[in-house]
């Protein structure tokens, strides 16, 4: 919980409540697989420690040759992507280990904004305030060990991330009036680009980062768009009885991640009858295979895929379609953590 300017824990019944931080501006995050909340705090000179919620004991993590005034934060798996206006690091929460990744060239007159990661790139913003660094200004990426970093053209966003999205009508009727959440929805893809496209839809974009349905219910408001929410949160949190527990008709997900934790994640908010759709960037032959009884448990079936590639492109895609065919059992989705660490099997 967060006070004025601080940012506090305590046990459910009020009991033994502490202070983590003064700060208002902490970015963090809960890693469910050891029980520890990671905090990024833009206010104090040990910008990123972990905190025990077992023990209660908070542990510094040392960020020497990273970003030293954290602006934008991300989180991938035990790393921690932190950019400030000029750089971007990763920092290993469990092993400490940090590596800087790229900055601003010299001579260049602009500053990142925001970074997060989608695949195997990280992307982030730049903008610059004059006429010339309009040429630097735009969506850039990198690969994670600094090499390859290049902007991304205008072009290159609509078919990769605008028309991969709409590509759900290859392999569901969107002309009908259904309820939609897209978890882990990021930056509003597939969801919203779906509502934008199809505005029968009803959608919930789900999303773990504040800052990122910050920016998203600002994009709405821009747009005038009805019939869509945000809700901040945890898949695992709003998927038990009682919040969204299969409440909607699909299900639609574009987040890296297996397709037994995706399953987890994804079906028990998928009405029966209703479907769970998975966008993937590769054949997943394997994948499938150590997926059904997964899909199983959780109460799907396997209902096919439909492989294409993007118009105009080598672009390989892949929908991955899993139907509901009984209720999820109430003991799924596990707790935090758990689904990526050990994948149901």
């Amino acid at each position: 919980m967060t006070g004025k300017n601080e940012l506090r824990v305590c046990d459910l019944d009020g009991s033994n409540d502490e202070r983590l931080t003064q700060s208002v501006e902490s970015f963090c995050l809960q890693n469910g697989d050891d029980g520890k909340l990671v905090l990024v705090d833009k206010m104090s000179q040990d910008i990123l420690y972990s905190y025990d919620l077992k023990t209660r004991k908070k542990e510094v993590i040392s960020c020497e040759g990273g970003s030293i005034d954290p602006q934008y934060v991300c989180f991938d798996g035990d790393w921690v992507f932190i950019a400030d206006d000029c750089t971007i690091s990763k920092t290993n929460y469990k092993t400490g280990e940090c590596v800087y990744i790229w900055e601003v060239p010299e001579g260049k007159n602009v500053n990142i904004t925001d970074v997060y990661i989608h695949g195997d790139k990280v992307y982030f913003g730049l903008y610059g305030t004059d006429s010339q660094t309009k040429d630097d200004t735009g969506l850039w990426c990198v690969n994670p060990d600094g090499t390859d970093s290049k902007k991304i053209s205008s072009d290159e966003v609509m078919k990769k991330h605008f028309v991969d999205s709409i590509s759900l009508c290859k392999a569901y009727d969107v002309t009908q009036n259904k309820t939609v959440i897209d978890v882990g929805t990021g930056a509003g893809f597939p969801g919203l680009a779906l509502k934008i496209a199809f505005p029968n839809l009803q959608v919930t974009l789900l999303d773990s980062l504040n800052k990122r349905i910050n920016f998203l219910n600002e994009v709405i408001s821009a747009l005038g768009l009805t019939g869509v929410e945000t809700i901040h949160g945890r898949a695992e949190d709003y998927a038990k009885p009682g919040k969204c527990r299969e409440k909607y008709d699909l299900c639609v997900s574009r987040a890296v991640a297996n397709l037994s934790t995706l399953s987890e994640y994804c079906l028990p908010f998928v009405k029966v009858g209703g479907k769970f759709i998975s966008y993937k960037s590769e054949k997943i032959t394997e994948e499938m295979n150590a997926a059904q009884h997964a899909v199983k448990i959780l109460g799907g079936k396997m209902d096919g895929q439909v492989e294409f590639t993007l118009p105009d492109s080598d672009i390989y895609r892949n929908l991955f379609i899993i139907t509901k065919q009984k209720s999820t059992p109430a003991k799924y989705p596990r707790k935090a953590g758990l689904p990526s660490k050990e994948p149901l099997s």
